[in-house]
């Protein structure tokens, strides 16, 4: 059986190497523990972030939408990751924002209950996913464009008729819009 006492070292230089931005908080928010990745992701000094309020890393914008992720993170039991598209950032000790991922799991120390904070800078895939977003986002838009497109086009093939209406309407529409762009360019000739 191995000695949890002696183990301790080896979790000790495993948190304080950890590339990925590890906090420590206590159910009332506070920081216990935050290694070196945590202190350079959020723009602190080492130690300089222990006894703060988690809230000091997000902006206030975001805290609202953090306490209500983290009410129902705390109703389940499984660790939970916090998903990236939820817009959630993180704010710098400057006042920079950045998009974060993080990932709560609970766990005890000692008699109490806390949560390890795993936090990575998401910036790179924001930026590589930020095109599709768009495509998928413009989606609706893209198929009533689509549908209107096919039903002009079907009363088009109906009726010939439309199609003579249809440019007398943008003749018109035409003949006017120069009407205005004329009476536009004189007010400006008659300024000048």
């Amino acid at each position: 059986m191995n000695n949890i006492r002696a183990d301790i070292p080896v979790y000790q230089s495993i948190f304080e190497s950890s590339i990925e931005a590890i906090l420590i908080v206590d159910q009332d928010g506070f920081i216990l523990k935050a290694n070196p990745a945590s202190c350079k992701l959020f723009g602190y000094i080492t130690g300089e972030l222990i006894g703060e309020k988690v809230e000091v890393c997000i902006p206030q914008k975001n805290r609202k939408v953090q306490k209500d992720k983290k009410s129902s993170y705390t109703r389940n039991t499984e660790p939970w990751q916090m998903v990236e598209h939820i817009n959630l950032f993180g704010v710098k000790r400057n006042g920079s924002q950045f998009p974060l991922g993080m990932r709560l799991s609970p766990a005890n120390i000692g008699d109490k209950q806390v949560e390890v904070v795993f936090v990575r800078d998401i910036s790179e895939q924001e930026k590589h996913l930020r095109p599709f977003c768009e495509t998928i986002a413009n989606l609706p838009h893209l198929r009533s464009m689509t549908i209107e497109r096919n039903i002009v086009r079907q009363e088009l093939q109906n009726s010939p008729e439309f199609l003579g209406e249809h440019a007398n309407d943008l003749e018109q529409e035409v003949a006017e819009r120069t009407e205005v762009c004329k009476a536009i360019l004189q007010k400006l000739i008659d300024t000048n």
